[in-house]
């Protein structure tokens, strides 16, 4: 026995040689304080469209300025003073008008940074409930949409700087990306503002849809203009031949598209201790991302001066550009708004949400074979149709098939669909096989 207690003090003096007092203290003080912490979720501009149970509630703790302590499967959120919170749902009617965008508090001059910051926070996470609201009740469903509150502040100051905010949509669905609400924003901050409308890839419209647009957009008293930054910057005579600046039923030229936005100025408010001469005339381009926002300057520029890329999000800050010594282009980061008609997978399709993140790639499939006939995947990629499947193709037989025929295959043996849906999707979005959505009747 005096062997056996002997050999276990041998014992704890090696584990007290290997870890010293202080090692313990701290452990044990970490210990303590393992289920009580701070944490910012949130540091930049990153764009955050979808999050999980868990990461919403860190996000809406951050902006709600509260600490968590955790007992077992038990969670209670506490102010910062320790007093217990009861959660107060906010009271919403329940409309088919458009969500709204949040809006950043008043402030004036004598609001601290600190006061702004706390403000901005509060009627964030106001506006994220109410939507969460209109969501639980279950007769809408809204879709994925931006919820960083840093992207929201770089479209704020886009809006307060600007004298005409022009939203920049696909015009293959031009509805999808507009928001209303923003347009209602603008006029908000300032009567004097203006907004209008670039519908841009214009050059994969027929004649007859431009014209369906025209009208539709008329009878609303929107000013627009359609444009493709692909073919304006491309020298290869489609602008010299085929663009004219009617904007009514042609696609205009990058010069027609800086004389559209001149012909704002004249109406533009110039305050007092302002003259026309001495402050530029402020553009501000916000939209959707993929939308074509950076390829759009570029094309009036003449020169890469943003970055480009297929990736949803490239844009991180707000960029402010001279076109010209009296004319300022103000470059939103690509923002993702909340909507209550489109689904999940059509954002996808319409490459908003980055195609390379889908976990499920059937329903997005889904969505493309309803509108792109069989006998284009056969045109396009080769594959065998079967009697019937002409006008419409299975979503998993067409990326079985289409694996089979690249030899994209599993570990397992099996096609690999998720690689061929990635392909596929991409194509779509990059207007290979196009569909365009007609205007409401």
């Amino acid at each position: 026995m005096d062997g056996l207690r002997e050999r276990k003090k041998d014992g704890d003096l090696g584990r007290s040689l290997r870890k010293p007092p202080n090692a313990r203290q701290s452990k044990k003080k970490n210990n303590k304080n393992k289920n009580s912490q701070t944490t910012s979720y949130v540091t930049d501009t990153q764009s955050i469209t979808e999050t999980s149970d868990l990461a919403t509630l860190l996000l809406e703790a951050e902006l709600a300025d509260r600490n968590f302590e955790a007992e077992r499967n038990k969670t209670v959120i506490f102010e910062l003073d320790g007093k217990q919170v009861t959660k107060k749902e906010p009271t919403l009617a329940y409309t088919r008008e458009p969500l709204q965008i949040p809006r950043r508090p008043k402030w004036n001059k004598r609001t601290t940074p600190a006061e702004l910051t706390s403000l901005e926070k509060q009627s964030f996470l106001e506006w994220r409930r109410q939507l969460a609201k209109v969501e639980e009740s279950g007769q809408h469903r809204i879709t994925p949409y931006e919820k960083n509150l840093e992207v929201w502040r770089q479209l704020w100051r886009v809006v307060e700087n600007s004298d005409l905010v022009m939203q920049i949509v696909d015009a293959r669905n031009p509805l999808l990306y507009f928001s209303k609400d923003l347009e209602n924003y603008v006029h908000e901050v300032s009567s004097y503002k203006h907004t209008a409308l670039i519908l841009n890839k214009a050059d994969l419209l027929t004649t007859e849809m431009k014209l369906k647009w025209s009208e539709y957009l008329e009878r609303l008293n929107m000013p627009f203009v359609f444009f493709s930054a692909k073919y304006s910057s491309e020298e290869n005579g489609f602008e010299n031949d085929l663009v004219k600046n009617d904007y009514k039923y042609n696609t205009m030229s990058s010069q027609g598209l800086v004389d559209f936005m001149k012909s704002f100025r004249s109406s533009s408010c110039v305050s007092s201790h302002e003259t026309s001469h001495e402050k530029p005339f402020v553009v501000g381009l916000v939209g959707y991302p993929n939308v074509g926002k950076s390829s759009t300057i570029n094309s009036l520029l003449k020169a890469k001066r943003t970055a480009v890329s297929s990736t949803p999000g490239k844009t991180k800050h707000f960029q402010t550009l001279f076109l010209e010594k009296d004319l300022l282009l103000c470059d939103c980061p690509g923002l993702v708004f909340p909507n209550f008609t489109s689904s999940k997978e059509e954002l996808i399709c319409n490459g908003i949400l980055p195609i390379d993140q889908i976990r499920d790639p059937i329903p997005p499939m889904e969505f493309v074979c309803r509108r792109i006939p069989g006998d284009d995947f056969r045109r396009l990629y080769g594959i065998t149709l079967q009697h019937g499947e002409e006008n419409h193709l299975n979503a998993r037989i067409l990326l079985e098939r289409y694996a089979t025929l690249r030899g994209f295959m599993t570990k397992h043996g099996n096609p690999d669909i998720q690689r061929s849906a990635r392909i596929i999707l991409k194509d779509y979005v990059n207007a290979r096989m196009v569909y365009c959505e007609p205007p409401p009747t």
